[in-house]
């Protein structure tokens, strides 16, 4: 079936590598809409903080890298033990999606409207990659005062982040599809 957005959810790729220049505002502003446009299962369940001040991007990292390594936490803190790894692959946007903590489903709420945003990114032709590594920025020492800074409502907790930017290279060819599927009719 021959469908334009189709054919933009088939071409989506995770990017790691962005150029430095910053989204003009109608593009993160695009963006924002698509993840508002997402459906939820209780109203008010998630909160979005667009960021494109870069020494907060690298606090973001520095925090989540040292708890990584703290928490011992598998895989990531090996990667946060690398001085080379930046967590957001030194994009120059970021949008942290928090959820509020009573709500029925914030992690599904957060993770619809992060697939939107990811959408919208590849239909404006920009990189995205979504991230989980940022979120543990919130568990370490400093996380009162990131979330003050961010202005992050108390009653939400971060659940996720979509590094942004132009793309350095074209998006990789698709892989060949493995997931196990199961069909009955």
């Amino acid at each position: 079936m021959n469908n334009a957005i189709l054919d933009v959810i088939n071409r989506r790729r995770s990017s790691r590598e962005f150029l430095p220049d910053q989204l003009k505002k109608s593009e993160w502003q695009t963006l924002l809409q698509a993840g508002m446009c997402a459906p939820f299962a209780q109203a008010g369940s998630r909160h979005f903080t667009f960021i494109q001040n870069q020494d907060m991007i690298l606090r973001l990292n520095k925090s989540a890298k040292d708890t990584a390594i703290a928490m011992e936490i598998p895989g990531l803190s090996q990667l946060a033990q690398n001085p080379d790894f930046h967590c957001t692959y030194r994009a120059p946007s970021l949008i942290l999606l928090s959820g509020k903590s009573d709500t029925i489903s914030p992690e599904a709420d957060c993770a619809a409207a992060a697939e939107n945003i990811l959408i919208a990114a590849e239909a404006l032709d920009l990189g995205a990659c979504w991230i989980y590594f940022t979120v543990l920025a919130f568990l370490s020492p400093e996380a009162d005062v990131l979330r003050a800074d961010l202005k992050i409502p108390k009653e939400y907790r971060p659940l996720a982040s979509i590094a942004l930017g132009y793309r350095k290279r074209s998006a990789q060819e698709p892989p060949q599809n493995s997931q196990p599927v199961t069909i009955v009719l």
